[in-house]
């Protein structure tokens, strides 16, 4: 068992460097000034148990990003899109021709689709600075824990281990398919 638990950490790990390496050279591409990647909070080693779902929810999450961008003027460039152990993931160029943005700007737009979307809790959006050794920006408002809410920071709960995973993970779920639920009634 502990063996097996070993290999599912080592190919979560191998996989989100797999992603990082992506990124990385995605941000190397002429042009871009930042890329923003959207992935799911998903805890426990069953990133992809249900991958059809989630591979739903990040379109869904990349659909919402290019919107706000187009609202704002700002170009987009290169989509990239994969799944691993590490779970599903995309990851958007902005270029900064005409209708370039500051990387907070970027960021508060990213964070706006987090407390605003139906899926927002269950999307976790990255905004990395290209041109700073991709380094990603600090999230400005932390986000409330999704079993205990109020002020607890997430962060809080999951480093405390006050929740079991399967527990956090059984409310995603149920955030993810009651929104898809609510759209194919529309």
């Amino acid at each position: 068992m502990a063996a097996e638990a070993s290999e599912i950490i080592t190919r979560v790990l191998n996989s989100r460097e797999a992603r990082w390496n992506e990124v990385r050279t995605l941000a190397k591409t002429q042009g871009v000034r930042a890329i923003v990647t959207v992935s799911l909070n998903i805890p426990g080693p069953g990133k992809n148990g249900k991958a059809a779902l989630y591979w739903m929810a990040v379109s869904e999450g990349i659909r919402e990003l290019i919107d706000a961008a187009k609202k704002k003027g700002w170009n987009t460039g290169t989509t990239i899109r994969n799944a691993g152990p590490a779970g599903s993931w995309a990851a958007v160029a902005l270029v900064p021709e005409i209708g370039a943005a500051p990387l907070p700007e970027i960021k508060k737009a990213a964070e706006g689709i987090e407390l605003n979307h139906p899926l927002g809790r269950a999307l976790d959006l990255d905004v990395i600075d290209s041109l700073n050794d991709c380094t990603p920006l600090e999230r400005v408002r932390k986000r409330p824990c999704i079993i205990c809410g109020g002020e607890t920071p997430a962060f809080v709960c999951a480093r405390e281990k006050r929740h079991d995973w399967s527990d956090v993970l059984e409310r995603m779920d149920s955030l993810i398919v009651a929104h898809f639920e609510k759209k194919m009634r529309v």
